[in-house]
């Protein structure tokens, strides 16, 4: 299955920020990419309190304008704003499948370890499931003989579960919650799409998961795929919460084996660093060219 978002350029707007700025996101701490994943959805939130956005257009233009907030210099919104306008495809459902052959075999372990906590969401309840996550991040942490560039992916990976959990369960339990509201707004509006402007386009067939579970994965795995790296993962989670809730609905009871997820796996880590202006068509690539962290 396949969906086109057609989003406007957006331009970039202030967004008061409470977690530090940075000039390059490679530089935030690993324990603290979550923190910015969820700061931002949960600032969108509060936008949407009293004014619902007109399209899903608008929502991306906002959440372009929120992560901005957190960049000192134009190099760094301009890495943001096309880090929005990339192709996501959401081709993978089991980390095994995300990460590269060669990643420290600890952290492969950590980042199943993550997958199979996650999953436990139908039998455990939320505070079960993030002190499960807490506890592996604990271990990973005081693992030394780990090569750092790939500790950092397993803590980002572990801090997005733990954030992610605490933002979607709160989300999805809740119909009265503003980003609830505004995907709604927003698509009953009859212009979910913005026309004849920039695409994005994503792509995903999803196996038989609840969406609390799905969502949160699709978060993990997002960080994964882009080695690391918030931006492009933040703008991921955006797409996936949106398209699995308006577009998709999930079967009771399949009649058939799920199929795989289709997928473009990003061959390197995202940077900062400004490129030239991006065309109508999407890219099968990241925006960005990774710096320092594995995949």
């Amino acid at each position: 299955m396949a969906l086109k978002f057609i989003i406007l350029f957006a331009g970039i707007f202030s967004v008061n920020a409470t977690l530090p700025s940075f000039k390059d996101a490679n530089d935030i701490p690993p324990e603290q990419v979550g923190l910015y994943h969820t700061e931002a959805f949960d600032r969108l939130a509060e936008m949407y309190t009293t004014e619902k956005p007109k399209n899903f257009h608008y929502v991306v233009k906002d959440m372009i304008g929120i992560v901005s907030s957190y960049c000192e210099d134009r190099a760094c919104r301009r890495s943001v704003r096309k880090s929005a306008f990339e192709k996501v495809e959401f081709g993978k459902t089991h980390m095994r499948d995300a990460y590269p052959e060669d990643l420290d075999l600890t952290v492969k372990e950590h980042l199943e370890s993550i997958e199979s906590t996650i999953r436990s969401l139908d039998t455990q309840n939320e505070q079960e499931v993030i002190g499960g996550l807490t506890l592996l991040q604990d271990t990973l942490r005081e693992t030394a003989d780990i090569k750092e560039s790939n500790k950092y992916v397993g803590l980002a990976a572990g801090s997005i579960a733990i954030e992610s959990t605490k933002l979607w369960s709160s989300v999805l339990s809740n119909p009265d919650h503003p980003l609830n509201a505004a995907k709604e707004a927003s698509s009953i509006s009859g212009n979910l799409f913005h026309r004849n402007l920039q695409d994005i386009e994503v792509q995903v067939e999803l196996e038989q998961t609840p969406q609390n579970q799905l969502i949160i994965l699709f978060d993990v795995l997002g960080l994964v795929l882009f080695l690391g790296f918030p931006i492009p993962a933040i703008f991921a989670s955006l797409y996936a919460f949106y398209f699995l809730q308006i577009e998709v609905v999930v079967p009771q009871a399949p009649t058939s084996k799920p199929s795989s997820l289709p997928s473009s796996l990003p061959s390197s880590k995202p940077s900062n660093s400004p490129s030239s202006k991006p065309s109508n068509s999407p890219s099968s690539k990241p925006s960005v060219t990774p710096s320092r962290k594995p995949l």
